[in-house]
């Protein structure tokens, strides 16, 4: 009787232990999550803050990703745009803790059939209001270029793309490892409601 008792007591004890180290790696992973949350949402407000947008919704559908050199992840949410409600979304690395911006972008996007890197606006007045209003922005995000701007309308909005690889660069070598252009869609009102990264 002293046996199967002492074996039942080993086993609740076994039961306890599993399950004690179960409720502690979930609310660790709560901890983490919630931390997560918190960074990611700290990015896109700091963004808002940069450029006058205003984000009306929590963040959904957050996802993540790893390579061997880098870790990140993404977000949707939905920020008011000159008025207008907007759903977005976020791609971003970790960096120190931080979700550093890859890309922050309408999900949607009318294109017009347009893509990046064409300089097609002349207007100089035009030209000026959109780079200053880009630049604005690039002070903050401190995205490192070679070359550029390159100006077009897309739609109502404009484009303002630079190149991140120069001429003698892409010359040489393949560059197939980095992207190449970087871009911030301006609205007419000047509100820069897009930054990003692509190739």
């Amino acid at each position: 009787m002293a046996v199967v008792q002492l074996r039942l007591v080993r086993r609740n004890s076994v039961k306890s232990l599993l399950l004690t180290g179960i409720v502690a790696f979930n609310a660790l992973s709560t901890a983490v999550a919630a931390d997560e949350r918190v960074a990611i949402a700290a990015t896109v407000d700091q963004f808002c803050s940069w450029t006058g947008l205003k984000r009306v919704s929590e963040l959904r559908d957050i996802g993540h990703w790893k390579t061997r050199e880098d870790s990140g992840g993404n977000a949707r949410f939905d920020l008011l745009v000159d008025g207008k409600r907007i759903q977005y979304r976020l791609i971003f690395f970790w960096q120190h803790g931080r979700a550093k911006i890859y890309s922050i972008e309408p999900e949607n996007y009318d294109w017009h059939g347009h893509g990046v890197g064409f300089d097609t606006l002349k207007d100089p007045k035009v030209r000026e209001w959109a780079v200053a209003a880009a630049q604005k922005v690039n002070a903050h995000l401190k995205w490192k270029y070679a070359f550029g701007p390159e100006i077009q309308r897309i739609g109502r909005d404009i484009a303002v793309t630079y190149e991140t690889v120069s001429r003698e660069e892409q010359k040489r070598t393949s560059y197939s490892y980095v992207d190449p252009y970087i871009t911030f869609l301006v609205s007419p009102k000047g509100t820069v409601f897009a930054a990003f990264m692509n190739s």
